[in-house]
């Protein structure tokens, strides 16, 4: 199982990663940063080999916290209830919320539909009570975006793939998500992508 990683440290943060993919599009990433403010686990969903529309989960342990990739960023603390009042949470508890909630495998369509992986494994973590609560209703509307280095920000429709247990039907999508596009005359892009990374290897495949 790709969770089964022989990891030492405990997560302080769960970081939403936007990252440059050609001229067009992003490609978005969970990161877990690790309490050593050096290494994080990065959670991806990636095309499987011989499908183009069928995914599943890959996790690799990254010896940076941001990719070189990275456009903009968005943090989310760790509930403290899970690390036995520390600011920190052992990440198995993260990866056991991934398989029992099935999101180890996902289909696309056309091969888009990242950042509703994105979204909805952050909504998971947010139901658990492993970060803090209901950041995946400020997140939804900054995914509604395509970023680039050179030029403005532009509205690009969220490609919903589907899951195993089909659980995310629209009976159970709030009222921004229905609506798909939210609007807000407010700009708040999260934070500018810094370097911190340690690794000269492009994180990007």
């Amino acid at each position: 199982m790709a969770w089964e990683l022989w990891v030492k440290g405990r997560v302080t943060k769960v970081r939403v990663v936007c990252q440059k993919y050609g001229d067009d599009f992003n490609h978005w990433a969970i990161f877990l940063l690790l309490d050593d403010r050096k290494r994080s686990i990065k959670l991806d969903t990636k095309h499987t080999p011989g499908s183009y529309y069928t995914n599943h989960l890959f996790v690799t342990v990254c010896d940076f916290t941001l990719p070189r990739s990275a456009l903009k960023y968005w943090d989310f603390k760790v509930d403290s209830r899970y690390g036995d009042g520390k600011a920190s949470v052992p990440y198995r508890y993260f990866g056991r919320e991934i398989f029992i909630k099935q999101r180890d495998y996902y289909r696309t369509d056309h091969g888009l539909g990242c950042r509703w992986w994105v979204y909805t494994v952050i909504r998971d973590f947010c139901e658990k009570e492993l970060i803090e609560l209901d950041p995946y209703e400020r997140l939804w509307r900054h995914l509604q975006f395509v970023y680039s280095e050179y030029r403005p920000r532009r509205r690009q429709m969220v490609n919903r793939g589907s899951f195993p247990d089909h659980m995310d039907s629209d009976d159970d999508l709030s009222y921004s998500e229905r609506s798909d596009i939210e609007h807000s005359d407010g700009e708040w892009s999260g934070d500018s992508a810094s370097s911190e990374e340690s690794s000269d290897i492009d994180d990007l495949d």
